[in-house]
Protein backbone atom coordinates (compact mmCIF):
# COMPACT_ATOMS: atom_id res chain seq x y z
CA UNK A 1 0.00 0.00 0.00
CA UNK A 2 1.31 3.58 -1.05
CA UNK A 3 2.57 5.66 1.73
CA UNK A 4 0.44 8.37 0.53
CA UNK A 5 -2.81 6.29 1.76
CA UNK A 6 -2.30 7.05 4.94
CA UNK A 7 -1.33 11.13 4.83
CA UNK A 8 -4.64 11.37 6.45
CA UNK A 9 -5.91 12.08 9.91
CA UNK A 10 -7.09 8.68 10.28
CA UNK A 11 -4.74 7.64 13.37
CA UNK A 12 -1.70 4.73 12.69
CA UNK A 13 -1.92 2.12 15.98
CA UNK A 14 0.78 0.07 16.30
CA UNK A 15 1.45 -2.54 18.53
CA UNK A 16 4.49 -2.75 21.13
CA UNK A 17 5.74 -6.47 21.13
CA UNK A 18 6.45 -8.65 18.03
CA UNK A 19 5.68 -5.03 15.71
CA UNK A 20 7.64 -1.93 17.02
CA UNK A 21 9.98 -4.00 18.66
CA UNK A 22 10.70 -7.38 18.20
CA UNK A 23 11.10 -8.56 21.78
CA UNK A 24 8.31 -9.80 23.97
CA UNK A 25 8.22 -7.37 27.19
CA UNK A 26 5.94 -9.05 29.74
CA UNK A 27 7.77 -12.08 28.89
CA UNK A 28 11.30 -10.40 30.16
CA UNK A 29 9.83 -8.63 32.97
CA UNK A 30 8.58 -12.69 34.35
CA UNK A 31 12.71 -13.83 33.61
CA UNK A 32 14.17 -10.61 35.65
CA UNK A 33 11.71 -11.51 38.26
CA UNK A 34 12.80 -15.19 38.13
CA UNK A 35 16.38 -13.96 38.15
CA UNK A 36 15.64 -11.97 41.47
CA UNK A 37 13.51 -14.56 43.00
CA UNK A 38 14.72 -18.08 41.48
CA UNK A 39 13.10 -20.16 44.33
CA UNK A 40 9.90 -18.68 45.05
CA UNK A 41 9.37 -16.52 41.79
CA UNK A 42 7.38 -19.52 40.18
CA UNK A 43 4.60 -19.53 43.10
CA UNK A 44 4.67 -15.63 43.41
CA UNK A 45 3.69 -15.34 39.43
CA UNK A 46 1.32 -17.99 39.75
CA UNK A 47 -0.66 -16.08 42.42
CA UNK A 48 -0.25 -12.69 40.46
CA UNK A 49 -1.71 -14.66 37.27
CA UNK A 50 -5.04 -15.81 39.26
CA UNK A 51 -5.87 -12.33 39.92
CA UNK A 52 -5.51 -11.51 35.92
CA UNK A 53 -3.10 -11.14 33.45
CA UNK A 54 -3.85 -7.47 33.85
CA UNK A 55 -2.81 -7.61 37.49
CA UNK A 56 0.02 -9.81 36.61
CA UNK A 57 1.84 -7.16 34.62
CA UNK A 58 1.17 -4.33 36.96
CA UNK A 59 2.57 -6.24 39.85
CA UNK A 60 5.45 -7.03 37.74
CA UNK A 61 6.41 -3.79 36.01
CA UNK A 62 6.13 -2.78 39.44
CA UNK A 63 8.79 -5.21 40.91
CA UNK A 64 11.20 -5.52 38.35
CA UNK A 65 10.37 -2.78 35.64
CA UNK A 66 12.76 -0.56 36.71
CA UNK A 67 15.41 -3.36 35.52
CA UNK A 68 13.94 -3.49 31.85
CA UNK A 69 16.36 -0.91 30.13
CA UNK A 70 13.42 0.12 27.37
CA UNK A 71 16.47 2.45 25.80
CA UNK A 72 18.13 -0.85 25.25
CA UNK A 73 14.98 -2.47 23.52
CA UNK A 74 15.51 -3.79 20.31
CA UNK A 75 13.53 -2.17 17.17
CA UNK A 76 12.23 -3.31 14.17
CA UNK A 77 13.86 -0.90 12.10
CA UNK A 78 12.78 -1.78 8.74
CA UNK A 79 8.78 -1.24 9.90
CA UNK A 80 9.78 1.67 11.59
CA UNK A 81 11.84 3.29 8.56
CA UNK A 82 8.74 2.43 6.78
CA UNK A 83 6.99 5.12 4.08
CA UNK A 84 3.88 3.74 6.16
CA UNK A 85 4.79 5.06 9.33
CA UNK A 86 7.11 7.54 8.70
CA UNK A 87 4.61 9.81 6.84
CA UNK A 88 1.98 8.83 9.41
CA UNK A 89 0.26 12.19 10.79
CA UNK A 90 -1.34 10.45 13.72
CA UNK A 91 0.55 7.61 15.65
CA UNK A 92 -0.35 5.52 18.45
CA UNK A 93 1.28 2.81 20.48
CA UNK A 94 -1.65 0.40 22.47
CA UNK A 95 -0.36 -2.34 23.36
CA UNK A 96 -0.86 -5.32 26.11
CA UNK A 97 2.54 -4.59 27.74
CA UNK A 98 2.37 -3.06 31.09
CA UNK A 99 1.64 1.00 31.43
CA UNK A 100 4.85 2.12 32.30
CA UNK A 101 6.78 -0.37 29.27
CA UNK A 102 4.64 1.38 26.49
CA UNK A 103 4.85 4.89 28.05
CA UNK A 104 8.72 4.15 28.30
CA UNK A 105 8.78 3.15 24.77
CA UNK A 106 6.59 5.95 23.05
CA UNK A 107 8.79 8.75 24.83
CA UNK A 108 11.67 6.97 23.39
CA UNK A 109 10.87 6.65 19.60
CA UNK A 110 8.77 10.09 20.35
CA UNK A 111 5.76 11.23 17.78
CA UNK A 112 3.08 9.15 19.28
CA UNK A 113 -0.02 10.86 20.34
CA UNK A 114 -1.40 8.62 22.51
CA UNK A 115 0.63 5.50 24.56
CA UNK A 116 -1.59 3.03 26.13
CA UNK A 117 -0.84 0.07 28.34
CA UNK A 118 -2.29 -2.85 30.44
CA UNK A 119 -3.36 -1.89 34.00
CA UNK A 120 -4.15 -3.32 37.12
CA UNK A 121 -7.74 -2.97 36.00
CA UNK A 122 -7.45 -4.26 32.30
CA UNK A 123 -5.65 -6.98 29.82
CA UNK A 124 -5.25 -4.39 26.79
CA UNK A 125 -5.38 -7.25 24.47
CA UNK A 126 -7.42 -9.28 22.02
CA UNK A 127 -11.64 -7.98 22.27
CA UNK A 128 -10.56 -5.49 25.09
CA UNK A 129 -7.84 -3.52 22.43
CA UNK A 130 -10.72 -3.69 20.00
CA UNK A 131 -13.28 -1.95 22.42
CA UNK A 132 -10.43 0.66 23.88
CA UNK A 133 -9.55 1.49 20.20
CA UNK A 134 -13.64 2.04 18.99
CA UNK A 135 -13.93 4.46 21.89
CA UNK A 136 -10.61 5.91 21.77
CA UNK A 137 -10.98 6.72 18.00
CA UNK A 138 -14.57 6.63 17.01
CA UNK A 139 -13.64 8.16 13.20
CA UNK A 140 -11.64 4.82 12.77
CA UNK A 141 -8.12 3.80 12.94
CA UNK A 142 -5.94 1.58 11.04
CA UNK A 143 -3.84 -0.99 13.19
CA UNK A 144 -0.19 -2.75 12.81
CA UNK A 145 0.01 -5.96 15.08
CA UNK A 146 1.63 -9.70 14.85
CA UNK A 147 -0.27 -11.82 16.50
CA UNK A 148 -3.59 -14.25 16.77
CA UNK A 149 -4.55 -11.94 19.50
CA UNK A 150 -4.69 -8.64 17.09
CA UNK A 151 -7.30 -10.50 14.84
CA UNK A 152 -9.98 -8.91 17.10
CA UNK A 153 -8.51 -5.56 16.55
CA UNK A 154 -7.91 -5.77 12.57
CA UNK A 155 -11.15 -6.23 12.32
CA UNK A 156 -12.16 -3.15 14.03
CA UNK A 157 -9.54 -1.69 11.95
CA UNK A 158 -10.61 0.30 8.75
CA UNK A 159 -7.06 -0.93 7.59
CA UNK A 160 -5.71 -3.80 8.88
CA UNK A 161 -1.05 -4.55 8.34
CA UNK A 162 0.96 -7.48 9.82
CA UNK A 163 4.25 -6.99 10.96
CA UNK A 164 6.34 -10.67 11.88
CA UNK A 165 2.95 -12.48 11.75
CA UNK A 166 2.68 -15.98 11.34
CA UNK A 167 1.22 -17.57 7.91
CA UNK A 168 -1.39 -18.99 10.00
CA UNK A 169 -2.42 -16.08 11.70
CA UNK A 170 -2.88 -14.15 8.84
CA UNK A 171 -4.54 -17.14 7.16
CA UNK A 172 -6.50 -16.56 10.19
CA UNK A 173 -7.40 -13.03 9.23
CA UNK A 174 -7.97 -13.64 5.90
CA UNK A 175 -10.99 -16.46 6.98
CA UNK A 176 -12.81 -13.81 8.93
CA UNK A 177 -12.91 -11.62 6.13
CA UNK A 178 -9.71 -9.22 6.66
CA UNK A 179 -8.18 -7.57 4.21
CA UNK A 180 -4.59 -7.49 6.30
CA UNK A 181 -1.32 -6.23 3.99
CA UNK A 182 1.45 -8.30 5.35
CA UNK A 183 4.53 -5.48 5.57
CA UNK A 184 7.33 -8.16 6.80
CA UNK A 185 7.21 -11.92 7.03
CA UNK A 186 7.78 -13.79 9.74
CA UNK A 187 11.39 -13.87 11.12
CA UNK A 188 13.03 -16.88 10.80
CA UNK A 189 13.83 -19.47 13.74
CA UNK A 190 16.04 -22.20 13.12
CA UNK A 191 19.17 -19.94 12.29
CA UNK A 192 18.94 -17.71 15.16
CA UNK A 193 18.09 -20.99 17.31
CA UNK A 194 21.43 -22.88 15.75
CA UNK A 195 23.50 -19.73 16.32
CA UNK A 196 21.96 -19.39 20.18
CA UNK A 197 22.79 -23.23 20.74
CA UNK A 198 26.56 -22.42 19.79
CA UNK A 199 27.32 -25.45 18.17
CA UNK A 200 30.69 -24.26 17.69
CA UNK A 201 31.03 -24.66 21.65
CA UNK A 202 30.03 -28.35 20.80
CA UNK A 203 34.24 -28.83 20.42
CA UNK A 204 34.22 -28.44 24.22
CA UNK A 205 32.03 -31.33 24.61
CA UNK A 206 34.60 -33.60 22.84
CA UNK A 207 36.40 -33.83 26.17
CA UNK A 208 34.47 -37.08 26.85
CA UNK A 209 37.14 -38.63 23.90
CA UNK A 210 40.06 -37.41 26.10
CA UNK A 211 40.11 -40.17 28.53
CA UNK A 212 39.31 -43.17 25.85
CA UNK A 213 41.95 -41.60 23.53
CA UNK A 214 44.65 -42.29 25.65
CA UNK A 215 43.17 -46.02 26.17
CA UNK A 216 42.68 -47.03 22.99
CA UNK A 217 44.21 -50.56 23.60
CA UNK A 218 40.29 -51.31 25.81
CA UNK A 219 38.10 -49.98 22.29
CA UNK A 220 35.00 -51.59 21.29
CA UNK A 221 32.65 -50.69 18.97
CA UNK A 222 30.45 -50.34 21.89
CA UNK A 223 32.38 -47.43 23.44
CA UNK A 224 32.53 -45.64 19.95
CA UNK A 225 28.39 -45.83 19.65
CA UNK A 226 27.94 -44.97 23.65
CA UNK A 227 31.11 -41.98 23.05
CA UNK A 228 28.86 -40.68 19.98
CA UNK A 229 25.16 -40.65 21.76
CA UNK A 230 26.96 -39.15 25.07
CA UNK A 231 28.55 -36.23 22.69
CA UNK A 232 25.41 -35.66 20.98
CA UNK A 233 23.57 -35.90 24.14
CA UNK A 234 25.75 -33.36 25.93
CA UNK A 235 25.74 -30.90 23.40
CA UNK A 236 22.15 -30.98 23.59
CA UNK A 237 21.78 -30.40 26.82
CA UNK A 238 24.38 -27.90 27.26
CA UNK A 239 23.20 -25.71 24.74
CA UNK A 240 19.80 -25.44 26.64
CA UNK A 241 22.04 -24.47 29.69
CA UNK A 242 23.53 -21.71 26.89
CA UNK A 243 19.84 -20.19 26.44
CA UNK A 244 19.41 -20.02 29.79
CA UNK A 245 22.46 -18.05 30.71
CA UNK A 246 21.83 -15.95 27.86
CA UNK A 247 18.07 -15.31 28.69
CA UNK A 248 19.42 -14.80 31.77
CA UNK A 249 22.26 -12.37 30.77
CA UNK A 250 19.81 -10.42 28.20
CA UNK A 251 19.58 -7.11 29.58
CA UNK A 252 23.51 -7.17 30.53
CA UNK A 253 24.42 -8.18 26.62
CA UNK A 254 22.28 -5.03 25.29
CA UNK A 255 24.99 -2.97 26.89
CA UNK A 256 27.90 -5.31 25.77
CA UNK A 257 29.24 -4.30 22.41
CA UNK A 258 30.03 -8.03 20.71
CA UNK A 259 26.87 -9.79 23.25
CA UNK A 260 24.33 -7.67 21.94
CA UNK A 261 24.21 -9.22 18.75
CA UNK A 262 23.59 -12.03 20.24
CA UNK A 263 20.13 -13.46 19.28
CA UNK A 264 18.40 -12.75 22.43
CA UNK A 265 19.48 -9.55 22.29
CA UNK A 266 18.88 -8.72 19.09
CA UNK A 267 15.33 -9.49 19.17
CA UNK A 268 16.06 -12.30 16.13
CA UNK A 269 14.58 -15.14 19.28
CA UNK A 270 11.81 -13.93 21.94
CA UNK A 271 11.73 -15.44 25.89
CA UNK A 272 8.74 -17.45 25.09
CA UNK A 273 10.96 -18.91 21.86
CA UNK A 274 13.83 -19.70 24.00
CA UNK A 275 12.14 -21.06 27.36
CA UNK A 276 10.28 -23.48 24.59
CA UNK A 277 13.65 -24.56 23.15
CA UNK A 278 15.29 -25.01 26.62
CA UNK A 279 12.87 -27.56 27.29
CA UNK A 280 12.88 -28.71 23.65
CA UNK A 281 16.81 -29.02 23.97
CA UNK A 282 16.85 -30.67 27.51
CA UNK A 283 14.31 -33.24 27.30
CA UNK A 284 15.92 -34.39 23.93
CA UNK A 285 19.43 -34.53 25.65
CA UNK A 286 18.09 -36.69 28.49
CA UNK A 287 16.21 -38.81 26.68
CA UNK A 288 18.89 -40.07 24.17
CA UNK A 289 21.38 -40.33 27.28
CA UNK A 290 19.02 -43.26 28.44
CA UNK A 291 19.47 -45.20 25.99
CA UNK A 292 23.58 -45.40 27.20
CA UNK A 293 22.61 -45.74 30.53
CA UNK A 294 21.18 -43.94 33.16
CA UNK A 295 24.38 -42.65 35.09
CA UNK A 296 25.18 -41.08 31.71
CA UNK A 297 21.20 -39.42 32.63
CA UNK A 298 21.81 -39.10 36.02
CA UNK A 299 24.86 -36.81 35.46
CA UNK A 300 23.80 -34.58 32.67
CA UNK A 301 21.28 -33.73 35.41
CA UNK A 302 23.88 -32.66 38.02
CA UNK A 303 25.48 -30.66 34.96
CA UNK A 304 22.24 -28.98 34.22
CA UNK A 305 21.97 -28.34 38.15
CA UNK A 306 25.16 -27.07 38.39
CA UNK A 307 24.59 -24.84 35.40
CA UNK A 308 21.59 -23.06 36.51
CA UNK A 309 23.58 -22.25 40.03
CA UNK A 310 25.63 -20.94 37.57
CA UNK A 311 23.57 -18.51 35.84
CA UNK A 312 21.48 -17.85 38.42
CA UNK A 313 24.43 -17.04 40.89
CA UNK A 314 27.80 -18.47 40.56
CA UNK A 315 28.71 -15.94 37.81
CA UNK A 316 28.61 -13.02 40.28
CA UNK A 317 30.71 -14.45 43.08
CA UNK A 318 34.27 -13.30 42.24
CA UNK A 319 36.75 -16.29 41.20
CA UNK A 320 34.50 -18.64 42.05
CA UNK A 321 33.03 -18.63 38.86
CA UNK A 322 36.38 -19.49 37.53
CA UNK A 323 36.11 -22.95 39.55
CA UNK A 324 32.69 -23.29 38.40
CA UNK A 325 33.87 -23.59 34.92
CA UNK A 326 36.70 -25.59 35.13
CA UNK A 327 34.37 -28.10 37.03
CA UNK A 328 32.05 -28.65 34.26
CA UNK A 329 34.94 -29.21 32.03
CA UNK A 330 35.89 -31.78 34.25
CA UNK A 331 32.45 -33.26 34.38
CA UNK A 332 32.90 -33.81 30.52
CA UNK A 333 36.29 -35.67 31.14
CA UNK A 334 34.03 -37.66 33.49
CA UNK A 335 31.33 -38.47 31.31
CA UNK A 336 33.98 -40.81 28.71
CA UNK A 337 35.24 -42.00 32.11
CA UNK A 338 31.64 -43.47 32.80
CA UNK A 339 30.60 -44.19 29.65
CA UNK A 340 33.42 -46.22 28.57
CA UNK A 341 34.62 -47.35 32.04
CA UNK A 342 38.48 -46.26 31.18
CA UNK A 343 40.37 -45.74 34.13
CA UNK A 344 42.48 -42.46 35.27
CA UNK A 345 43.04 -41.06 38.66
CA UNK A 346 43.64 -38.22 40.47
CA UNK A 347 46.68 -36.67 39.05
CA UNK A 348 44.93 -36.47 35.32
CA UNK A 349 42.20 -34.81 37.12
CA UNK A 350 43.87 -32.32 38.52
CA UNK A 351 45.98 -31.57 35.48
CA UNK A 352 42.85 -30.72 33.52
CA UNK A 353 41.22 -29.05 36.07
CA UNK A 354 44.10 -26.94 36.48
CA UNK A 355 44.11 -26.25 32.65
CA UNK A 356 40.66 -25.06 32.20
CA UNK A 357 40.60 -23.24 35.32
CA UNK A 358 43.36 -21.17 33.56
CA UNK A 359 41.30 -20.46 30.94
CA UNK A 360 38.57 -19.73 32.65
CA UNK A 361 40.29 -17.18 34.58
CA UNK A 362 41.30 -15.93 30.93
CA UNK A 363 37.79 -15.38 29.72
CA UNK A 364 37.41 -12.52 32.59
CA UNK A 365 40.97 -11.37 31.81
CA UNK A 366 39.33 -11.09 28.04
CA UNK A 367 36.39 -9.22 29.66
CA UNK A 368 38.34 -7.25 31.60
CA UNK A 369 40.84 -5.77 29.92
CA UNK A 370 39.29 -3.14 27.47
CA UNK A 371 38.36 -1.25 31.12
CA UNK A 372 41.71 -1.67 32.81
CA UNK A 373 43.53 -0.28 29.40
CA UNK A 374 40.95 2.56 29.27
CA UNK A 375 40.50 5.68 31.23
CA UNK A 376 41.50 5.90 35.28
CA UNK A 377 38.18 6.14 35.65
CA UNK A 378 36.91 3.06 34.20
CA UNK A 379 39.41 0.77 36.75
CA UNK A 380 36.84 0.52 39.34
CA UNK A 381 33.97 0.52 36.62
CA UNK A 382 31.88 -3.17 37.43
CA UNK A 383 32.09 -5.97 35.13
CA UNK A 384 27.96 -6.21 33.46
CA UNK A 385 26.54 -8.77 35.37
CA UNK A 386 29.94 -10.01 37.32
CA UNK A 387 31.52 -9.80 40.35
CA UNK A 388 34.65 -8.00 38.88
CA UNK A 389 35.86 -4.44 38.51
CA UNK A 390 38.88 -3.32 35.72
CA UNK A 391 40.97 -2.44 38.65
CA UNK A 392 41.20 -6.75 39.10
CA UNK A 393 42.34 -7.41 35.56
CA UNK A 394 46.13 -8.01 37.11
CA UNK A 395 45.11 -9.88 39.70
CA UNK A 396 43.09 -12.43 37.67
CA UNK A 397 45.78 -11.92 35.17
CA UNK A 398 48.49 -13.46 37.52
CA UNK A 399 46.11 -15.27 38.98
CA UNK A 400 45.61 -17.42 35.32
CA UNK A 401 49.34 -16.73 34.24
CA UNK A 402 49.96 -19.08 37.80
CA UNK A 403 47.50 -21.78 37.31
CA UNK A 404 47.66 -22.16 33.96
CA UNK A 405 51.78 -22.87 34.05
CA UNK A 406 51.12 -25.24 37.03
CA UNK A 407 48.93 -27.42 34.65
CA UNK A 408 51.69 -28.49 32.38
CA UNK A 409 53.86 -29.38 35.36
CA UNK A 410 51.29 -31.49 36.95
CA UNK A 411 51.08 -33.42 33.42
CA UNK A 412 54.85 -34.22 33.55
CA UNK A 413 54.71 -35.12 37.46
CA UNK A 414 51.72 -37.36 36.34
CA UNK A 415 52.97 -38.97 33.78
CA UNK A 416 56.20 -39.21 34.97
CA UNK A 417 55.45 -40.67 38.81
CA UNK A 418 52.13 -42.04 38.67
CA UNK A 419 52.03 -45.51 39.11
CA UNK A 420 48.65 -45.46 37.02
CA UNK A 421 50.33 -43.45 34.57
CA UNK A 422 48.31 -43.51 30.79
CA UNK A 423 51.16 -42.44 29.65
CA UNK A 424 54.59 -44.24 29.90
CA UNK A 425 57.09 -42.65 27.48
CA UNK A 426 59.40 -39.88 29.31
CA UNK A 427 59.82 -38.72 25.48
CA UNK A 428 56.09 -38.77 25.13
CA UNK A 429 55.28 -36.94 28.51
CA UNK A 430 57.95 -34.51 27.86
CA UNK A 431 56.04 -33.49 24.09
CA UNK A 432 52.87 -33.21 26.06
CA UNK A 433 54.04 -31.05 28.67
CA UNK A 434 56.16 -28.64 26.98
CA UNK A 435 53.74 -28.04 23.63
CA UNK A 436 50.89 -27.23 26.35
CA UNK A 437 53.42 -25.33 28.00
CA UNK A 438 54.37 -23.25 25.60
CA UNK A 439 50.75 -22.86 24.17
CA UNK A 440 49.68 -21.37 27.81
CA UNK A 441 52.25 -18.79 27.63
CA UNK A 442 51.57 -17.64 24.10
CA UNK A 443 47.89 -17.73 25.29
CA UNK A 444 48.53 -15.41 28.44
CA UNK A 445 50.64 -12.88 26.14
CA UNK A 446 48.33 -12.27 24.14
CA UNK A 447 45.44 -11.34 26.98
CA UNK A 448 47.95 -9.47 28.57
CA UNK A 449 48.05 -7.41 25.34
CA UNK A 450 44.38 -6.95 24.52
CA UNK A 451 44.69 -9.71 20.97
CA UNK A 452 42.18 -12.10 21.97
CA UNK A 453 38.43 -11.26 22.07
CA UNK A 454 36.78 -14.30 21.83
CA UNK A 455 36.28 -17.62 24.34
CA UNK A 456 39.26 -18.80 24.96
CA UNK A 457 37.91 -22.06 23.38
CA UNK A 458 37.10 -20.33 20.29
CA UNK A 459 40.55 -19.02 20.05
CA UNK A 460 41.93 -22.10 19.80
CA UNK A 461 39.96 -23.50 17.37
CA UNK A 462 40.55 -20.69 14.94
CA UNK A 463 44.09 -20.02 15.89
CA UNK A 464 46.25 -21.78 13.45
CA UNK A 465 49.50 -22.34 15.97
CA UNK A 466 46.52 -23.61 18.93
CA UNK A 467 45.38 -25.69 16.17
CA UNK A 468 48.93 -26.75 15.66
CA UNK A 469 49.88 -27.88 19.03
CA UNK A 470 46.70 -29.66 19.45
CA UNK A 471 47.89 -31.52 16.42
CA UNK A 472 51.63 -32.10 18.36
CA UNK A 473 50.15 -33.34 21.57
CA UNK A 474 47.48 -35.86 19.03
CA UNK A 475 50.30 -37.25 17.13
CA UNK A 476 52.67 -37.75 20.39
CA UNK A 477 49.59 -39.82 22.00
CA UNK A 478 48.82 -41.44 19.10
CA UNK A 479 52.55 -42.52 18.54
CA UNK A 480 52.30 -43.31 22.37
CA UNK A 481 49.39 -46.11 22.07
CA UNK A 482 50.50 -47.47 18.80
CA UNK A 483 54.30 -48.50 19.81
Amino acid sequence: MDASDHSSDIPLVCDLDGTVTPADTTYELILLYLKAHPVTGWLTILRWLRRGRGHLKARLAEAVGARLDTAQLPLDEGFLDSGLFREARRKALVSGAPQAVVESVSIRLSGFECAAGSTAERNLTAEYKAAYLRQTFPEGFDYVGDSRDDLPVWQAARRAYAVNADPRTVQAAQARGIEIETLSPRRPFLGPLLQEMRLHQWAKNGLIFLVPLLSLSGFSWEWALNLVLAFVSLGLVVSSTYLLNDLLDLQDDRLHPIKRKRPFAAGALTVKQGLLSIIGLSLTGLGMSLVVGPVLTVVLLFYAAVSMGYSFMFKRVVVLDAFVLAFLFCLRVLIGVLVTGATTNAWFFTAVATFFLSLALGKRCIELEHKWSGEVERHLEALSGRGYCGRDFPVVLGLGMTVGMISPLITMIYALLSEDSIVESTVVAFVISTTLMFWMGRFWILVNRGAIDDDPVYFALKDGISRASLLVILAAVLVEQMV
